[in-house]
């Protein structure tokens, strides 16, 4: 069923819902339903609103909302991903892959191996566009919620936002194996049924520099291993968050 995000007070005490610009044009032309056909609205809070359509205008389609419900498809645990800014346009199939598999806030790390820094301007018209593909995400992958993408922080924020998740840690190709454990050993003796959030940092392509690993050890961050081969930056955050879902119970 065709899936749609829309904010909470817009949905009227009538049990109505107005849909305009991209999402009535998307409706009606895009995928052609008619008055009748069935949808799904939600609110952001993982609310469901089972509906059907009821009018089309040239300006908007008017929903009737048969049944509300909690959406079935949220994981039980809050993930939250670091990221160091990565170059180009990775950021973007970061933000969408993650928000597949399940994350539930990605906030960009300016770090000091970082090719691309942005600036004000620039880092706040990023951060509208990323926010609009976790949305996209969440509508095809079928989400009650829509990831935020924050703004970008500085690498000391990041490691003091960390610490105040359930479980916390830091992706490190350069792990000693004798205090340091891998990714499997690491999530099974950590992550249990009352574990609420987890929260994890990857490097951005140049990798976690010696002051920044030392910073983090210093802060009481746990080093965490991905095996023996090197994953891009692009594809360390799905590896995690692949093993944080299987871990924590989430893919069923």
């Amino acid at each position: 069923m065709p899936r749609f995000f829309i904010k909470e007070e817009n949905i009227k005490p009538d049990g109505k819902i107005r849909l305009f610009g991209d999402d009535a044009n998307h409706i009606s032309h895009s995928l052609r339903m008619r008055v009748g056909d069935e949808i799904t609205v939600c609110d952001f809070f993982n609310y469901e609103y089972d509906c059907i359509i009821e009018a089309f205008t040239s300006d908007d389609v008017t929903l009737s909302v048969i049944k509300k419900h909690t959406g079935a498809n949220e994981p039980s645990v809050s993930v939250s991903l670091f990221q160091g800014v990565p170059k180009s346009t990775k950021l973007e199939m970061i933000i969408q892959k993650c928000v597949e598999l399940g994350i539930s806030k990605i906030c960009p790390v300016a770090m000091s191996r970082c090719i691309s820094r942005p600036d004000e301007k620039s880092s706040e018209k990023k951060t509208k566009r990323w926010n609009m593909i976790s949305q996209e995400a969440a509508k095809q992958s079928g989400r009650g919620i829509v990831p935020e993408v924050c703004d970008p922080v500085s690498f000391r924020d990041a490691i003091k936002k960390l610490k105040e998740h359930d479980v916390c840690f830091l992706c490190y190709e350069m792990c000693d194996e004798t205090q340091d454990a891998d990714i499997k050993t690491f999530l099974k003796r950590s992550i249990s049924d009352k574990t609420k959030s987890v929260a994890f940092l990857v490097g951005p392509e140049g990798g976690i520099s010696p002051v920044e690993a030392a910073y983090a050890k210093e802060n009481g961050i746990s080093f965490v291993s991905l095996g023996k081969r090197i994953l891009r930056t692009e594809t360390a955050p799905l590896c995690v968050l692949s093993c944080i879902m299987y871990e924590s119970d989430n893919m069923k």
